[in-house]
């Protein structure tokens, strides 16, 4: 696998809430720390071309390397703090270790046994929607949608901006799909369209969350390579960065010559991620 399709295959993983990007090496900081180990198979045997990723909750930043030759890892300049580490290689992955404590030049040690199977690769797919495959056979006819109290108020207003389609290829929870009618809201208003009112608001987010359910937990790991890293790929190292908005929508992510990272986001947003600051 060529770095080139590693760094497609972790840009389509793009989870609702999370940015995924591939970075050159961060430059070294006087701040920094770092974190070494091995990672093993549930026999004991050193695993070349696993994943590693080192998470510090605090600062909302995901770190990835590969282990090299006999297994062993180095995940260099990380910003100091609490951070815990997993393997994930083949179809398999480890528990999250402890929180292993990194320090101003210093190297903590982390060892990792991938010792639990992987869950399944899914499909491409958009943020909270059905995979892509799926999209284009979904009706866009009215008559299609789910039987209920609330469809013909669900059609009254909410289709005149869209298709039934856009409607019936989301997957959100209640939490979510209140934030999408209430954005819709807005957005009629400044249409100057009739808007809904607080008894109908209701009735439907209680249509739209009963009938277009989560397909599934939300899986990290769900997207990345299935197959150990080879050639220039052992080489690869990516940061994920975790974003307050937990209704973001990002997409589109690119890299540009400096090595900023940059995303878009379907509500029209840009977003820019410096690989130096963090």
């Amino acid at each position: 696998m060529t770095l080139r399709n590693v760094t497609r295959n972790l840009a389509v993983g793009i989870a609702a809430g999370i940015v995924l990007i591939a970075t050159q090496s961060v430059r070294a900081a006087d701040d920094r720390g770092s974190v070494q180990g091995v990672v093993n198979n549930a026999s004991g045997q050193p695993v070349t071309g696993a994943m590693v990723k080192l998470k510090n909750a605090d600062r909302r930043l995901t770190f990835m390397v590969v282990s090299q030759d006999q297994g062993r890892f180095e995940a260099k300049d990380l910003p100091v703090g609490q951070y815990t580490v997993q393997g994930v290689g083949g179809g398999f992955q480890s528990n999250p270790s402890a929180p292993v404590s990194v320090t101003v030049g210093q190297s903590a040690k982390a060892d990792v046994a991938l010792t639990n199977a992987r869950g399944p690769m899914l499909p491409p797919a958009w943020p909270q929607r059905i995979p892509e495959a799926a999209v284009e056979k979904t009706s866009k006819e009215f008559k299609d949608l789910p039987a209920g109290d609330s469809k013909m108020l669900v059609a009254e207003k909410c289709t005149p901006c869209h298709d039934v389609q856009r409607i019936m290829v989301k997957r959100s929870d209640e939490d979510n799909w209140n934030h999408i009618v209430a954005r819709m809201k807005t957005r009629m208003a400044a249409a100057s369209q009739p808007l809904p009112s607080d008894a109908e608001t209701t009735a439907i987010v209680k249509y739209l969350s009963s009938n277009f359910k989560p397909v599934q937990p939300y899986d990290p790991n769900s997207r990345l390579p299935t197959d150990l890293l080879k050639g220039k790929a052992l080489k690869y190292r990516a940061v994920t960065y975790d974003l307050a908005d937990r209704y973001a929508e990002p997409h589109d992510v690119a890299s540009d010559p400096q090595g900023n990272a940059w995303v878009g986001e379907r509500a029209g947003r840009v977003g820019r991620f410096d690989p130096r600051s963090l």
